[in-house]
């Protein structure tokens, strides 16, 4: 149990990437619908 702490940094480490991933994604999905 001593590895949870590890795990969830990597888990939230891995969901903040995922959620930058899909802000960047969807920046660029409403330039490619404004032009």
């Amino acid at each position: 149990m001593k590895n949870v702490g590890g795990v969830d940094r990597i888990v939230r480490m891995v969901l903040g990437v995922i959620l930058a991933v899909v802000g960047v994604l969807g920046l660029l999905g409403q330039i490619a619908l404004g032009t």
